[in-house]
């Protein structure tokens, strides 16, 4: 990539306020096709055809103004090799780049020589000593009680995870006086609670709260509580219970044949 180089005053240059903004512009873009193609200023008139495409006034207000000559071969940026590197010293600049880098990355590894006969040596990585005469950090072992209590409590929440929080939770209870018997039973008592539908309450913090909610779930483990039905089973009951004493049985919750005084007998159906 070759770079330009403007004036800063260009705003205010006479012959910049004589061509006018269009000319301007297309002088900027001569300038930039020179530097890319390293053409020290000269414009071929095709090149200056393609880039202009069929507008010549741009072209006549640059060369009045004294910004583009016409030699006769070609056009000429005026005093373009006076501000701007010459094709010769971009080149002789980029070769100097490319030794310079050549042979900063063979200062590391895998950095390749142009004078370099064969690959270059891999060097060989050296144990860190300090890494693997480093002792393992001594890890604590799990408590086997509160193992066995988290495991039963995972029997019925298959996806639950021994947080921290949880194991400490058992660990109270446990120093408390508790056996790891007892938690259990209170894990299968709130599984017997009636409002055990209730996500909020199937928790293992909710199951082992206090002495009281673990004795009440001891106590639902002992002796289970009928659960409590809801409005729409309920009234399914009471309508079979209601049924059955009117007509018999109904054939809803079991296969007793036709709904008598339901549904229709199936030849009267027909």
């Amino acid at each position: 990539m070759a770079w330009i180089k403007i004036d800063d005053n260009l705003v205010q240059h006479p012959k910049i306020l004589e061509a006018g903004d269009e000319a301007i512009g297309l002088w900027v873009r001569l300038l930039s096709y020179s530097a890319r193609y390293l053409t020290d200023g000269k414009i071929s008139y095709a090149a200056a055809r393609a880039i202009l495409g069929r507008r010549y006034s741009p072209v006549r207000a640059l060369l009045k103004s004294g910004l583009l000559e016409d030699n006769g071969e070609n056009y000429q940026i005026h005093n373009y090799l006076k501000y701007n590197p010459s094709r010769a010293e971009t080149l002789t600049k980029r070769e100097r780049d490319k030794e310079r880098k050549a042979a900063y990355s063979a200062k590391f590894p895998g950095g390749k020589k142009t004078d370099a006969k064969g690959p270059v040596p891999v060097p060989v990585p050296v144990p860190n000593n300090n890494k693997a005469n480093k002792k393992p950090a001594n890890k604590r072992k799990p408590d086997p009680a509160v193992t066995l209590v988290f495991d039963h409590w995972k029997t019925y929440h298959t996806t639950a995870r021994a947080t921290p929080n949880q194991k400490n939770l058992i660990k109270k209870w446990l120093k408390a006086g508790y056996q790891p018997e007892d938690l259990i039973a209170a894990i299968d008592g709130i599984h017997l609670d009636p409002w055990e539908d209730r996500e909020k309450y199937l928790s293992l913090k909710y199951a082992l709260k206090d002495d009281s909610s673990i004795e009440r779930f001891i106590g639902f483990k002992r002796n289970p509580p009928k659960r409590k039905l809801s409005e729409l089973e309920q009234s399914m009951v009471d309508f079979v219970n209601e049924d059955d004493d009117q007509n018999g049985k109904t054939g809803i919750f079991g296969s007793y044949g036709p709904s008598k005084g339901l549904l229709p007998e199936p030849s009267k159906a027909r």
